[in-house]
């Protein structure tokens, strides 16, 4: 989607262009014209100097008209541009697809191999995050899959990659994941679901991450979330 200053940019070159086009018609066409004509008593001159001012008004109320059409929206363009959404970034985690999840944070243990997982993004600020790409990814031994319906803009990817997405640490080297990747725009005071199946091969730690862009861009320290599962089997089993 384009911002309403993209939007304005050829408007704002047309205007331009044809303000200087009329400057370089009077410059070199109505000028050296006007002077060969032999007009008697200066009136060549007299006609250049009027013809100049004419179109020199001309132009300079092309370029008034073209700054007056696109300041509104490259006011709003430049207070997007200083400020920033205010994103946050959670997970909510059942074990069963029929039961509500809850919230979890950090580290959380988990009965079975598999569980559901929602992540959820809240934008609390004054700005909409446009343009938004929200990836979720799992180590690559583990089993993804989109819950979300095709309507949702929530897809999987087809292959692995390799990707910084679990690292606690911002020197670790990037790792194979299996991941999802979702576009949306997250406007303000709302909240926004994605929905997930994890399945791990054996029992063990998994680190889960996510992680969300878009225009303007996301402050570093809310752009995205980790959180560690420990599955275990069944009891019984």
């Amino acid at each position: 989607m384009k911002s309403g200053f993209q939007s304005t940019k050829t408007v704002i070159v047309v205007l331009l262009v044809l303000a200087g086009a009329l400057f370089l018609l009077v410059l070199f066409g109505v000028g050296p014209l006007l002077r060969a004509s032999h007009l008697p008593g200066g009136r060549a001159e007299r006609a250049y100097a009027a013809f100049s001012a004419l179109f020199g008004l001309v132009a300079l109320g092309g370029a008034a008209i073209a700054v007056a059409f696109a300041w509104p929206s490259f006011y709003a363009w430049v207070g997007d541009q200083v400020r920033h959404p205010n994103i946050t970034l959670s997970f909510e985690l059942s074990t069963d697809k029929d039961t509500p999840p809850h919230p979890v944070s950090n580290r959380v243990h988990v009965e079975g191999l598999a569980f559901y997982l929602r992540v959820k993004i809240s934008n609390a600020g004054r700005v909409t995050l446009r343009n938004g790409i929200v990836n979720i990814g799992v180590p690559v031994e583990c089993t993804l899959t989109v819950l979300d319906g095709p309507d949702k803009q929530h897809f999987l990817s087809a292959m692995p990659t390799l990707s910084n997405i679990l690292n606690a640490d911002d020197g670790e080297p990037d790792r194979p994941i299996r991941w999802s990747v979702a576009f949306d725009t997250f406007t303000t005071s709302n909240d926004f679901f994605f929905h997930v199946r994890v399945k791990t091969p054996r029992p063990g730690d998994w680190m889960v991450g996510a992680d969300i862009a878009g225009e303007p861009s996301v402050k570093d320290d809310q752009s995205s979330a980790r959180l560690s599962v420990t599955t275990s089997t069944l009891p019984g089993s």
